[in-house]
């Protein structure tokens, strides 16, 4: 009988340890997708980084000018529902982008168009004299037609504000620690630090040097990779602006935007040859409770990005989009 219960005894062991045996072996490690030249920079294809316009590397300059592109013009559409059904007569696009290029793949002149029900009601004017510097930084001369306005004082006013919506960093310093910019649109004039020296990615080391009052930005990285975004006041009272991770070759593995109580979580996606073809954009609450989920769908054409079509987390099939960025591509040849 003793014999018995300790032969039992041992098959459950080996089951148990056999079972554990395969439930590790079926653990898969998410594989490292390649590095490669993308044209689009997905990590400032966001509103953070459609704003940014003295950093303009939403396109690859290189690819730009193998390919002999001259123009890229960008439709941000929105969908609208009635009854389930999608109403097509509001899919207007209600921002434009159009990018316009030196032959040497250099950036030119950028134009934001916002429009209602098809209208044009404002233009943004972003001129690019120089070239971008090896970090990406080409501080733009901007100007701006609101249309359907009063001239007038107030109006002036009212400019100025719309403006500030947009980035203008202007270079400030730069030494072995460090970047700096000031921000010429902002009424607060916002300085931008870039701490590129891990040896300092600490609030200590900020807070000693900078005495941040709660309003400059602090990255730990360079304007093209960062992995953190911040404000700071008083040591303790820091702001988390935005994260970013990468896989071990620096390709971009998920980018986490903060907003009040709120966060959005965006995982990229990429095929076998290192091609980003969708993004997952999860909103949770700051303390990590899930709230809603949109996927975004990378169609291509060509291999350069046709468009970006964003789903409910409910679509399982992904026939409805909700909204959609359209790519239009002109080329020197044309």
């Amino acid at each position: 009988m003793k014999i018995r219960v300790l032969y039992t005894i041992l098959l459950c062991s080996l089951i148990i340890v056999s079972c554990k045996s395969d439930v590790q072996t079926n653990v898969k490690q998410t594989p490292i997708p390649p590095l490669q030249n993308q044209l689009v920079n997905w990590s400032v294809m966001n509103d953070k980084g459609w704003n940014d316009m003295s950093f303009p590397i939403w396109f690859s300059k290189s690819l730009i000018d193998s390919l002999g592109i001259s123009q890229i013009e960008m439709k941000h559409i929105s969908f609208n529902f009635t009854d389930s059904l999608m109403s097509y007569t509001d899919t207007v696009p209600h921002t434009s982008f159009q990018f316009s290029f030196k032959k040497n793949g250099q950036i030119k002149k950028l134009v934001i168009a916002e429009m209602v029900d098809g209208i044009e009601i404002a233009n943004y004017f972003f001129s690019y004299n120089k070239d971008l510097d090896s970090l990406g930084y080409s501080a733009p001369a901007i100007s701006s037609n609101i249309k359907y306005r009063k001239k007038g004082v107030v109006a002036l006013l009212s400019t100025f504000q719309e403006l500030e919506q947009f980035q203008r960093k202007v270079f400030l310093e730069k030494d072995s620690s460090h970047i700096s910019y000031i921000d010429k649109n902002s009424s607060d004039n916002i300085h931008h630090y870039y701490i590129t020296d891990s040896d300092y990615w600490n609030v200590s080391f900020i807070d000693n040097t900078y005495a941040p009052e709660g309003k400059n930005v602090f990255y730990f990285g360079t304007p093209k990779k960062y992995t953190s975004a911040f404000t700071l006041e008083n040591l303790v009272e820091k702001t988390t602006l935005e994260k970013r991770s990468y896989y071990s070759n620096d390709v971009l593995k998920k980018q986490i935007f903060y907003a009040g109580q709120f966060m959005t979580q965006r995982h990229f996606h990429y095929d076998t040859i290192g091609q980003c073809v969708s993004f997952y954009d999860s909103l949770k609450t700051n303390t990590n409770e899930f709230l809603h989920l949109e996927k975004g769908k990378i169609s291509y054409h060509n291999n350069l990005p046709k468009y970006v079509a964003y789903y409910n987390e409910e679509d399982t099939l992904n026939t409805t989009p909700i909204k959609q960025i359209a790519f239009k591509y002109t080329y020197w040849s044309d």
